[in-house]
């Protein structure tokens, strides 16, 4: 007769440099490079079972989901500029960050507070028994406890809408328990793949994973071999750039570029970007448009 399995007991965490060490005792699957559609073994089952265990946060509040090898982080600080600028109570979840943990979950662009990641991290280091007990003594992973704590601190201040950034690919990336209102997918390039055979469509399935069904997709990868990749998940609708949205003008500008942007509720003339690199002029149309997916209008022309 085998021995009863002792539970773990639950880890005190009541500072900032606590709350870190109980996130770094735990597997980061974002120092792992993975190959896409050939990594085995990947689940979001630990993820949703952390989820259940703390209410499915994730529903609290509409989701932007955003994806793509490129280009997801200025996105992200875009589609919450344009949000907070209609008044709207925004958390924003990304990765990686540049200096500390913290920079990671925002609201309204202002970073989490240390006591209150500290105190949101105690309480899943309270609750990681019984989500060990409820997995069949799965450990969940540093992404996975830091997405839960994103989601549960978005849900506990009750944020008028989420934008989520994917840590890694889509499909089974942590953040991919929550359903997307809109799915936003920036472009497809060679990141987590062996570069060998259709790499492409491998890693576009990957990202189109983010897609509910039903439910809006913005996309700014404009390669028609991928697009039915796409399609296949059922978007309704599906706006694709150079298509239903894109950029008309893109000037140089002292401190970054004036773009002109066209989209399927309008146009929008002479807006300043503060930011340099041809390719945030293509980031703002996704910008724009994800905004507009979610509103199902026009932006406020302020």
């Amino acid at each position: 007769m085998s021995r009863p399995r002792r539970a773990r007991p639950a880890r005190a965490v009541t500072t900032l440099d606590e709350a870190v060490a109980f996130l770094d005792d735990h597997t980061d699957l974002e120092k792992s490079v993975g190959v896409a559609g050939r990594v085995t073994g990947l689940s979001l089952d630990t993820m949703h079972v952390l989820s259940e265990v703390l209410g499915n946060p994730e529903q609290a509040f509409p989701v932007v989901h955003i994806s793509g090898t490129n280009g997801k982080g200025s996105t992200a600080r875009m589609v919450t500029a344009l949000l907070a600028a209609h008044s709207l109570s925004v958390g924003t979840y990304g990765s990686p960050h540049l200096e500390h943990l913290i920079e990671r979950l925002t609201w309204n662009n202002e970073p989490i507070e240390p006591e209150d990641l500290a105190r949101v991290v105690g309480d899943l280091a309270a609750l990681e028994p019984l989500v060990l007990e409820e997995s069949g003594g799965v450990r969940p992973s540093h992404f996975e406890l830091l997405t839960a704590a994103a989601f549960a601190w978005f849900a506990e201040i009750a944020v008028d809408v989420a934008v989520v950034e994917v840590g890694m690919l889509g499909r089974f990336d942590a953040t991919n328990v929550a359903e997307a209102q809109v799915a936003v997918i920036t472009n497809v390039g060679r990141d987590h793949t062996d570069g060998e055979g259709d790499w492409r469509r491998r890693i576009a399935e990957e990202k189109a994973g983010i897609v509910t069904a039903g439910r809006h997709l913005v996309l700014g990868e404009t390669d028609p071999d991928l697009l039915p990749v796409f399609e296949a998940e059922g978007p309704e609708p599906l706006w694709l750039r150079e298509r239903d949205f894109g950029v008309e003008q893109d000037k140089l500008a002292i401190g970054g570029h004036l773009v002109a942007v066209v989209t399927p509720h309008g146009r929008y003339d002479d807006v300043f970007l503060p930011v340099h690199g041809a390719h945030q002029a293509d980031n703002a149309a996704v910008a724009i448009a994800a905004v507009e997916a979610l509103f199902d209008r026009a932006l406020d022309p302020d």
